[in-house]
């Protein structure tokens, strides 16, 4: 049944429910018939009223009420935006610059490229503050969620939003496209794009500004006791200026929790295995010194210019891991970006091979990283990781 044709006063079966663009639906106790409230206060008043059927409290991938419209609504009204994010995580989000009544299909945007689970789209958008549009990142997550799954999304999402530091892209938008109900994660565009499209297009880049960029921005996660959980290459984006910004909060949790993209994690997926830190070949749970992991990944290949584990499947990653080899250590004559000199090179590599330690109780955490690496840019008179533009 398509959306713009839709009588509420016909909607009694679970097929015919699940093709609304609802999270959840809840009925009245005398009446059987579905009804919509558009304000957001009559919304928050009449919630205690609804609780849900039977029926509808099975449907556990809707989320929670949002707007109840009455039966006597016009059809057209179903093509207004219906916001999708929940009333509490509303009011949490007001500092961000792009509102929740977002609407993609109105922003003209080019789709740029796809992964496992998202596409990515670029956009204009005229902020108020601004006098011209800005050009916006859209990520979007291709799949209808759980409401458990969605109610884990925004919290991560709810995080994200409140970090600010110079190595952490900030996060400008969340809502869901209309309709379809996709989660849309909106940031600031980086036309340096990823830290892979950079160094592949700069191979005479400051290797070493990047490696202290991201040490910063992962250091200051976890002085938060924020998690990242999917520290890589594709998720530090550069910015104009040459800057490395760490991006996607918490969305590894997002998808292991979700059974709609259960496969993403699986061990033939190269994607998914060359960053996997040891203990997560029989562990779920992601922790700081798993993100310790993936960092020193992500300075390897920053260093080396080309994949960690290159050449092989995502089977033969996990099986590498598994049996407790890592990536092998390049010679300094071997790099082709630019590290200072021998000296900090041979430095890097011990910091960076210290965070494959197969204990995580024994591994090396940040905060040791940003002392070693700070110690070291000292000796070599280089700016410390501490400097008071580090930090936003």
């Amino acid at each position: 049944m398509s959306q713009n044709g839709l009588s509420f006063s016909t909607v009694t079966s679970l097929s015919t429910i699940r093709t609304l663009p609802l999270n959840c639906f809840y009925k009245s106790h005398t009446h059987s018939k579905i009804k919509i409230v558009e304000n957001r206060k009559v919304a928050r008043r009449a919630r205690p009223q609804y609780q849900p059927s039977t029926q509808t409290a099975n449907l556990h991938y809707y989320r929670d009420l949002r707007f109840i419209l009455t039966n006597s609504e016009k059809q057209s009204e179903m093509s207004n935006h219906i916001s999708y994010v929940s009333l509490d995580i509303q009011d949490q989000l007001t500092h961000l610059q792009i509102p929740d009544s977002f609407d993609m299909s109105q922003s003209q945007s080019t789709f740029i490229a796809a992964s496992m689970f998202c596409d990515t789209h670029k956009a204009e958008y005229h902020f108020p503050s601004r006098t011209e549009k800005s050009v916006i990142a859209i990520k979007r997550l291709r799949s209808n969620l759980k409401k458990d799954i969605i109610m884990l999304l925004e919290k991560e999402i709810l995080v994200w939003s409140k970090l600010q530091h110079i190595n952490i892209a900030p996060l400008l938008g969340f809502t869901f496209e209309i309709g379809i109900g996709f989660p849309l994660l909106i940031s600031e565009w980086m036309e340096n794009g990823s830290a892979w499209d950079y160094i592949r297009k700069n191979p005479r880049c400051d290797a070493l500004k990047l490696v202290c960029d991201v040490t910063g921005g992962l250091a200051y996660l976890h002085d938060k006791n924020v998690v990242h959980s999917d520290i890589k290459m594709d998720n530090v984006l550069i910015s104009s200026s040459g800057t490395a910004m760490i991006c996607d909060f918490g969305m590894m949790r997002v998808i292991k929790s979700s059974e709609h993209l259960e496969d993403f994690t699986d061990a033939n997926n190269k994607s998914a295995s060359q960053y996997l830190a040891y203990e997560l070949l029989t562990d779920v749970i992601h922790t700081t010194a798993s993100d310790v992991w993936e960092f020193g990944i992500v300075v390897h290949e920053l260093l080396v210019c080309k994949e960690a584990y290159e050449g092989k499947s995502g089977f033969q990653i996990w099986k590498a891991i598994k049996n407790r080899e890592t990536p092998s250590i390049p010679t300094f004559d071997q790099l082709t970006h630019q590290v200072a000199n021998e000296k900090v090179f041979q430095n890097l590599v011990e910091i960076y091979s210290s965070c494959w330690e197969f204990d995580p109780q024994k591994r090396i955490d940040m905060v040791e990283i940003r002392v070693l690496l700070n110690k070291l840019l000292e000796t070599e008179n280089i700016s410390t990781l501490d400097s008071p533009n580090s930090r936003s």
